[in-house]
């Protein structure tokens, strides 16, 4: 179908997709050709899986970060900042809206503060072994390689 997906997983055969105008989390387990929706408490912002277990997942929204260990059927609330951005490697990563980096190595039980990316993150992602990469609103792309200790900047877009 149509629509306006702001976010796209893919762990394994799991494939989820956020549209911008529901407040459901759809999945597919066949490739796209079916789909169920799961519900979080909140509209979504933002949805990571865990890649050592594919029915842990955390939802960021505007009420905080929830986490899911069945595979969105139920909901727990892991941390109350709202708006984050969120990447799932070997730890789970919170970057809010002040650009500040948080890590937790328990699925969202507890975290650490980590670092400070120095602006709004519009994007993030994952790259090699503890490398985080984090689109800055306004053009910047930056980059740690020691899971989100300290950033550089890799380049100004404009």
């Amino acid at each position: 179908g149509e629509g306006d997906y702001h976010e796209l997983e893919v762990v394994g055969d799991l494939f989820i997709a956020v549209n911008a105008e529901s407040p459901d989390i759809l999945l597919s387990r066949d490739g796209g050709r079916s789909w169920e929706s799961k519900t979080p408490p909140a509209p979504p912002i933002d949805v990571v899986v865990d890649p050592k277990d594919p029915q842990r997942w955390a939802v960021s929204t505007e009420e905080g970060t929830f986490g899911s260990n069945d595979g969105g059927g139920s909901w727990r609330l892991r941390d109350p900042s709202f708006g984050a951005r969120l990447i799932w490697t070997d730890a789970l990563y919170s970057i809010d809206r002040n650009g500040k980096v948080r890590v937790s190595e328990d699925g969202g039980a507890s975290w650490s503060d980590r670092g400070e990316v120095g602006g709004l993150p519009s994007e993030v992602a994952a790259g090699s072994k503890d490398e985080l990469l984090v689109a800055i609103v306004g053009g910047k792309v930056r980059r740690s390689r020691d899971g989100g200790k300290r950033w550089d900047t890799l380049t100004t877009l404009g």
